[in-house]
C-alpha cells in the first residue's frame, strides 16, 4: 500500500501539528477525525471511521528523559547500548522502553479494532518514528492491516529482525531529508521497509546542522523539523 503515492500523499495532507516552544517540539496529529482519547502526550490515538482507521501518532522527544533515552542509542555509549528481544525480534532498549508503555495501553484498542476491520496507522517523528516502528512489529500477530510512515526516524531495529520481517517492507515508509542528522546515527542498526528521501544532499549543510546545536535541538532550520517534513514531501509529490 505504501508504494501508493496517492495515499501516502493524503496521509501527509492530513497531518496537522501544533508546536510546544519548551522544548521545540510538535505535536503531531491528524485532521478531522474522531480523537479517542490522549495518554501523556507521549502519543495520541484517533479514529477515523469513515475510512476505517485507527491512528496511533507518537510524539518524538519531549523532555530530558526522552533525549537520556536517545544517547542511549548513539554508537559513542557502546559499553551502555543495550537490545532488547521481543519474541525473537530485537531493538535498541531507550526506544522499546517507549513502545512497551504504549503496547501495554494501547494492545486491546489495537486489536479490536484490527477485529472490526479497522486499518492500524502508525505514524511517528524523530523518536517517535522510532517507536512506531518498533510497536508496529510487535503487533504483527494482533492486526490484519496496518501500515507505518515515519518521518526523520531513528534506526531501531537489529540486522536480523529487519530480514525475518521482510515480507511486511511494502507495510513501512520512511520518510527522510538527506541532510538530516537523525537518519544517520547508529549506522550498525536498521530502519524496516521503504526509504523515500527528500531534498539535496549537501555536505556542508549537514556540517552545519551538525556544529548548531542549538538550531537542531530546537527543530529550526535543521533538516528534522516535521513541519518541513510535511511541506517539502508534498512540494515534491504533487
Amino acid at each position: 500500500m505504501l508504494t501508493n503515492k496517492k495515499y501516502v500523499f493524503q496521509e501527509m495532507k492530513n497531518i496537522t501539528m501544533t508546536y510546544n516552544g519548551k522544548y521545540g517540539n510538535y505535536k503531531i496529529s491528524h485532521k478531522n477525525v474522531l480523537w479517542k482519547k490522549s495518554e501523556n502526550s507521549d502519543w495520541y490515538t484517533a479514529i477515523d471511521e469513515k475510512n476505517k482507521r485507527y491512528y496511533i501518532y507518537v510524539q518524538g522527544s519531549r523532555d530530558k528523559k526522552d533525549w537520556f533515552d536517545n544517547l542511549r542509542v548513539l554508537p559513542i555509549f557502546w559499553p551502555f547500548v543495550k537490545k532488547f528481544e521481543f519474541m525473537g525480534f530485537k531493538f535498541h532498549f531507550g526506544h522499546y522502553q517507549h513502545a512497551k508503555r504504549i503496547y501495554e495501553r494501547e494492545l486491546n484498542y489495537i486489536f479490536y479494532y484490527s477485529q472490526k476491520g479497522y486499518k492500524i496507522c502508525f505514524r511517528g517523528h524523530s523518536l517517535g518514528g522510532s517507536v512506531a516502528n518498533i510497536l508496529a512489529i510487535m503487533c504483527l500477530n494482533n492486526v490484519d492491516g496496518f501500515d507505518v510512515i515515519t518521518m526523520g526516524s531513528n534506526k531501531s531495529i537489529s540486522r536480523k529482525t529487519n530480514k525475518e520481517i521482510k515480507k511486511y517492507k511494502d507495510c513501512f515508509l520512511q520518510i527522510r531529508f538527506k541532510n538530516d542528522l537523525v537518519t544517520y546515527v547508529v549506522p550498525f542498526m536498521k530502519a524496516p521497509g521503504n526509504i523515500l528521501q527528500l531534498g539535496k544532499r549537501s555536505f556542508w549543510q549537514l556540517i552545519k546542522n551538525l556544529i548548531n546545536i542549538k538550531r537542531w535541538r530546537e527543530n529550526r532550520d535543521c533538516d528534522h523539523n516535521p513541519k518541513d517534513y510535511v511541506e517539502q514531501f508534498i512540494k515534491e509529490n504533487r
